[in-house]
């Protein structure tokens, strides 16, 4: 049923992006296709050569070969895996489609569109590329976020400000605001650059299990904002690109937030 789609997609000068979304529209609901697979199907590729380009693109940005592999790529394809941050900017190149044309919420990491080269973000429609922003920003900017582009000290101290007035006992009038929300959104951001551009060790990652294990058990007795204020200054300790130092000095602070009010 794909071929034919993409047959007659392609007699009608349609683009890749158009018949994958007939695709999915066609395949999804009698045999369970993904935006992501429709998107490979309207190319008429193999696994295999999808691999291959990712591959390529790695190369060309100077960076080792990728682990992603047929396996892989097929449980994203199935809806049993969601690609990390740098997998899906990949993805998104290869296809040159955004996230969400792939079925994915979110802007990319990347912070500019992959629907042709060159292009900032965006479809040419008279010559000009689309700069309209996706629903994440809209949504962000509808709640009046301003996310902060001084490095992530400002985020901080909005939430340490929020934390303190909930330990201080006046937590009755304090709203999950735009204010929080943007801190909230610039460390996810960051977060996000971190993990593409670093190498993460396994004594980090044990640090991370163990950090989200506690939270997770504070989960079910804990008022939601307060934390939420102890999850991301936790967070900023690895999203904020410091030394070995800062970072520890940052995790003891966050430690000491945590143990200045019973929970």
């Amino acid at each position: 049923m794909a071929r034919q789609v993409r047959a007659r997609g392609l007699a009608a000068g349609k683009s890749s992006a158009q018949i994958a979304e007939e695709i999915y529209e066609k395949c999804s609901s009698q045999f369970g296709t993904t935006r992501i697979k429709g998107h490979r199907l309207a190319h008429g590729v193999a696994l295999a050569d999808v691999i291959e380009q990712i591959r390529a693109l790695f190369e060309r940005d100077g960076k080792s070969a990728p682990g992603i592999g047929e396996t892989l790529l097929s449980a994203y394809e199935s809806g049993l895996k969601r690609p990390g941050p740098e997998y899906l900017h990949y993805l998104c190149s290869a296809y040159r489609v955004e996230p969400a044309s792939l079925g994915y919420d979110g802007p990319c990491i990347c912070g500019h569109g992959h629907k042709m080269p060159g292009v900032v973000r965006g479809d040419l429609q008279d010559g000009r590329p689309d700069i309209s922003p996706g629903p994440r920003e809209l949504l962000i900017q509808s709640i009046g976020v301003e996310c902060s582009a001084d490095g992530g000290e400002e985020d901080e101290n909005v939430l340490r400000r929020t934390l303190l007035q909930l330990l201080a006992g006046s937590g009755s009038g304090i709203a999950l605001d735009g204010q929080v929300l943007g801190s909230v959104e610039s460390m996810r951001r960051r977060m996000d650059d971190t993990l593409v551009s670093a190498t993460v060790s396994p004594a980090m990652l044990d640090q991370w299990e163990e950090s989200t294990i506690g939270f997770g058990r504070q989960y079910m007795n804990t008022a939601p904002l307060r934390l939420l204020c102890d999850v991301m200054l936790e967070f900023a300790a690895y999203a904020r690109p410091w030394s070995g130092a800062s970072r520890s000095t940052c995790r003891n602070d966050c430690a000491a937030w945590r143990r200045s009010s019973p929970v």
